[in-house]
């Protein structure tokens, strides 16, 4: 879970909110996913 909160704040470095939160949303997205199917 760590390493999941490490890569989000990496990725949103310098991005607006907005952008942060759509990108956040998306890793989320993915994770559920992956993780359902």
């Amino acid at each position: 879970m760590s390493d999941l909160a490490e890569k989000i704040k990496k990725e949103t470095e310098g991005l607006g909110p907005v952008e942060a939160l759509t990108l956040v949303s998306d890793i989320f997205r993915d994770k559920i996913v992956f993780s359902t199917s």
